[in-house]
């Protein structure tokens, strides 16, 4: 994002209520059509615009590949960002781009709600896209396979621990069964 992107969706995040969390990102709770809840759809139109202006193409060269699968299930109703469990672990990197894969079973408990996701380094911060709305479902309680690749362009060397984050688009519950996290790097 550019610094002038960036700024722009940070005014429109604030000015609907919005709060910095303790990743420095903003955090604001989405409605169902995307909309903050108790404000405008600003921040989200505001973010839209701003990672349009960011779309980056480039090459990456990948030489090593590591994997976490699990098959609990786990929910979550939070509209926050928070750790998807069991969807992380180290690699350790040289310096260059890093790519994620996470795919999952996933099914909500309303047809309105979608499962927000994003991939996450520690010290780094979001992959692009920033954050992923997961499919709409076709009715609440249908279990569906999503997936989603992120891109970190630029990852400095070293051990990195790669994670998946999620949270609810609207504060009802939004379930993951198997899944599966990738990671390819160098």
């Amino acid at each position: 994002m550019t610094r002038t992107g960036t700024m722009f969706a940070i005014a429109a995040a604030l000015a609907i209520g919005a709060t910095f969390g303790g990743d420095g990102l903003v955090q604001a709770r989405l409605g169902t059509g995307g909309e903050a809840i108790g404000g405008t759809p600003e921040m989200v139109s505001a973010h839209t615009r701003a990672n349009d202006a960011s779309r980056s193409v480039g090459n990456c060269i990948t030489n090593r590949t590591a994997y976490r699968t699990q098959s609990n299930s786990a929910s979550t109703v939070s509209g926050i960002f928070a750790v998807m469990p069991n969807t992380h672990f180290p690699v350790t990197h040289n310096a260059g781009c890093l790519i994620v894969d996470f795919s999952g079973e996933v099914y909500t408990s309303s047809a309105t709600t979608r499962m927000l996701i994003r991939a996450w380094i520690g010290g780094i911060g979001a992959a692009e896209p920033v954050f992923v709305f997961l499919g709409r479902p076709v009715a609440a309680g249908i279990l569906e396979v999503r997936s989603m690749r992120f891109v970190f362009p630029n990852v400095p060397a070293g051990t990195h621990t790669v994670r998946i984050d999620w949270a609810s688009s609207s504060g009802a519950s939004v379930h993951v069964n198997r899944r599966t996290l990738t990671a390819q790097y160098r």
